[in-house]
């Protein structure tokens, strides 16, 4: 079944077909280590239980515990990515997974979207003149921290989106308005750090792909 499936990739792609025995996971993160490939690919294929979504999946062990780039694939491929929504904090990680994305499709359109999440903003009651404020304050800052990000950024990219909300929501927004097929996010932590700490935005997108997710670490 490898072999026919490789032979869609085309005459002139090399390729090797590796079996191995052992839990999924463990055996991806032990053949990572012994290859060091540019990019571990994975397929979703099966929808989760409620009981079954408590525990971690083999995509989010397979990044907590490889330091190498995941590309977690959620629907059929059936042309190269031609837009890509890059998730971005202006971290190391998130810069790292864009140009991940870059040179996995060098065509694509990229649209950073930058999520403002303003804290403190629900105990402003009904005063929209202060919350106007709050958020005005966090777009300064976020504007800020955009320009000396984009200054390290040499690819070809639109501006930064700065959408209001929860990170998980607005991505699956910017990724439905753009036609995206490919979103990028940075990963946070260490390798082999506990699951809660390799960041709550890469385990949720993780466990419910938006859309094509590649996952990079700094």
């Amino acid at each position: 079944m490898l072999r026919r499936s490789a032979g869609f990739l085309g005459r002139d792609t090399s390729h090797s077909v590796v079996v191995r025995v052992g839990h999924p996971a463990t055996e991806m993160i032990a053949l990572a280590a012994e290859l060091s490939p540019d990019l571990v690919v994975l397929g979703t294929h099966r929808d989760r239980s409620f009981l079954a979504a408590l525990h971690e999946t083999t995509a989010q062990r397979i990044v907590r515990l490889t330091d190498r780039s995941v590309l977690v694939v959620a629907d059929p491929a059936d042309h190269p990515y031609d837009q890509i929504v890059a998730a971005t904090d202006f971290s190391p990680g998130a810069m790292t997974a864009l140009r991940a994305g870059h040179r996995l499709a060098p065509k694509a359109k990229i649209t950073p979207v930058h999520m403002l999440q303003i804290s403190y903003s629900g105990m402003l009651g009904t005063s929209s003149d202060a919350s106007r404020s709050l958020e005005q304050s966090f777009r300064n800052d976020a504007s800020e921290a955009n320009l000396r990000w984009r200054q390290d950024l040499d690819l070809p990219a639109s501006d930064t989106r700065f959408v209001v909300g929860a990170a998980y929501g607005g991505l699956q927004q910017a990724v439905r308005e753009t036609g995206a097929t490919l979103l990028t996010v940075g990963a946070h932590s260490r390798v082999a750090a506990p699951r809660s700490l390799l960041g709550s935005l890469a385990t949720d997108l993780m466990r419910a792909p938006i859309t094509d997710l590649l996952v990079a670490r700094p």
